[in-house]
């Protein structure tokens, strides 16, 4: 058996527990992805000792991001059930709890979105804050521009960290 070293990330997100992949760390949709992923989870097994999935369905969700090859779009996100018992990597479902962890691994992996917010943040703080200013304002333009409408305070938004969590990266004599 080939071995790789593909990075992953392996996140609760909702409900489900999954493992997010880059595309770009993967070979083409088709076998060969197919038999890297099964190796990944350790399927087919019904205990999957061999993988990183954990041996029931909720555990055996596979997330695969990558830049987006729409325009207007910062990501693309593909999901996937792999079986326990069988070589199967099925790609025609979805998952709402997977989904809820496409943004943080997009950000988190510097897919699309990160320099955008990192830039905003960047820029406020050099330019100084007004004590008013709530937390979060300073991302309402990109947040429109992302086409983003939830609330920025809540996870997983990606505006989650604020920009106190900003100012411990950029602003020099800040502690």
């Amino acid at each position: 058996m080939d071995q790789y070293r593909i990075p992953c990330v392996i996140m609760r997100a909702g409900t489900s527990k999954g493992i997010f992949l880059k595309e770009n760390d993967l070979p083409a949709p088709g076998p060969e992805r197919d038999a890297m992923i099964l190796q990944i989870f350790g399927s087919p097994d019904k205990r999957q000792i061999n993988g990183l999935a954990g041996a029931d369905p909720l555990t055996s969700k596979l997330a695969v991001i990558g830049p987006s090859k729409q325009p207007g779009c910062d990501v693309d996100y593909t999901f996937a059930q792999v079986s326990i018992t069988d070589a199967v990597v099925d790609w025609n479902g979805n998952c709402g709890n997977i989904s809820s962890g496409v943004a943080p691994f997009a950000i988190d992996e510097s897919i699309a979105i990160e320099d955008r917010i990192h830039t905003v943040a960047r820029t406020v703080l050099e330019q100084g804050l007004a004590d008013d200013t709530a937390p979060y304002a300073p991302f309402t333009a990109i947040a429109a521009e992302l086409g983003y409408t939830g609330d920025p305070t809540l996870e997983p938004s990606p505006f989650f960290t604020t920009l106190d969590g900003y100012r411990r990266i950029y602003a020099p004599d800040s502690e």
